[in-house]
């Protein structure tokens, strides 16, 4: 959920056309109260060694995940994709990953995200369906959708 500072920055609510007029973080702009995906802990958690590698299905993104604070906790890892200069009006960031772990005072553990291509398709409004477009496209890590720690652009065709 994303809180918004204002209900003055946001459309009509009865316009659904979340691309035109955008309402998610998936196109919204402007700056936020509490971006989606935030949350709070009680320790601390250092993000490092991202990892993108293609398969036949799609990606794989990795990462190390180190609890640097006092406490034992839970981190929720979030994978975006952010796209560059598609041809069609692309997400700012979209959500293709997550994963909750807890992770003891001191440890590192590795977070795997697999990515098939079907979650890296844009809508395509004059075909009027999603399809994959090739573009570039940075994977993003971070613990919210403004707190990304570790990035790698690749290359989507």
């Amino acid at each position: 959920m994303t809180w918004y500072r204002s209900e003055d920055d946001l459309p009509d609510i009865n316009d659904y056309d979340i691309i035109s007029n955008p309402r998610t973080y998936l196109y919204f702009d402007k700056p936020v109260q509490f971006p989606f995906g935030y949350g709070l802990s009680y320790t601390t958690f250092e993000y490092g060694n991202i990892s993108v590698t293609r398969d036949r299905n799609g990606f794989t993104v990795t990462c190390n995940v180190q609890n640097t604070g006092k406490l034992d906790g839970d981190e929720v890892v979030q994978l975006y994709a952010v796209f560059h200069d598609a041809p069609v009006k692309a997400p700012v960031k979209q959500l293709v990953g997550f994963s909750r772990i807890n992770i003891k005072h001191d440890e590192t553990k590795p977070v795997i995200f697999s990515v098939p291509d079907s979650e890296l398709r844009l809508f395509d409004e004059n075909e009027n369906a999603f399809s994959i477009i090739p573009a570039a496209v940075t994977f993003s890590i971070g613990a919210s959708s403004l707190d990304f720690r570790l990035s790698e652009k690749v290359q989507v065709k």
